[in-house]
């Protein structure tokens, strides 16, 4: 990447600087997950590096009001600019927590693991973004008097995106977290078609989609994720029982 400061404003009414508007449309594509479909890196500011842009102040920062602009300086270009010692910006690496915490799941609840540090992956930004003090990488709703934090949140409706509040449950430790998403795909009727695929984390991830989230893309992010970092190996760590690799 040729470059990675940004010398002045990108996105509504910035400076837009054809070399800074690239900088960000290549580090908004490199995100995992990627809010919408690849931005062409022409350097040009049109409305869907804007959408994307607002996308990531909504998903990822939790703006209630996303005003689709990068400040240099200010939090969106803290979030999306290169880090030393991570690849594109974006670290990959899988804290140990996360891992024991999807297989213990996996035992218990028999969710493939690849799928679940997939939506922690994909959910949580890798573990960087969630609703404050909630412990919930998972996007899981609250319902009735749980306990719960609010958040702002995307939704697909109507075939388009829209910013909602919503009350997310707020779990005491990132173990109950997945203890809970474990169950809550193991035993609720709406997952019943994802079940049917238990040893099989792509179909599991395709049956996902429309069901846990509202994004057409959901499943096909869920297997890019588990394909990049191959996370099918941390699957069936419990029983030794085969699983139908991609």
């Amino acid at each position: 990447m040729a470059g990675n400061s940004l010398s002045s404003s990108v996105g509504q009414g910035g400076t837009n600087l054809t070399k800074d508007v690239r900088l960000v449309q290549q580090l908004i594509n490199q995100k995992l997950p990627i809010p919408l479909r690849p931005l062409t890196e022409d350097g040009s500011c049109g409305q869907m590096t804007i959408n994307a842009i607002m996308q990531v102040q909504a998903r990822f920062l939790h703006l209630a009001h996303p005003d689709g602009r990068i400040d240099p300086g200010g939090a969106t270009w803290k979030f999306l600019k290169p880090q030393a010692g991570k690849k594109h910006g974006v670290s990959v690496q899988i804290p140990e927590s996360v891992i024991s915490a999807a297989q213990a799941a996996e035992k218990a609840w028999k969710i493939p693991a690849a799928v679940t540090i997939s939506q922690w992956a994909l959910e949580s930004n890798w573990g960087r973004s969630m609703p404050t003090g909630s412990n919930n990488p998972f996007g899981i709703k609250a319902v009735g008097n749980q306990p719960s934090v609010t958040a702002s949140t995307k939704e697909f409706e109507g075939g388009k995106w829209i910013t909602i509040q919503a009350k997310f449950r707020k779990f005491d430790s990132l173990d109950d977290a997945f203890d809970e998403h474990g169950q809550l795909l193991a035993t609720k009727k709406a997952y019943a078609n994802a079940r049917e695929h238990l040893d099989d984390p792509n179909a599991f991830a395709d049956a996902l989609t429309g069901v846990y989230a509202t994004d057409p893309d959901y499943g096909g992010k869920l297997k890019r994720t588990m394909k990049a970092h191959d996370l099918y190996k941390y699957d069936n760590a419990s029983d030794g029982k085969p699983i139908r690799l991609p």
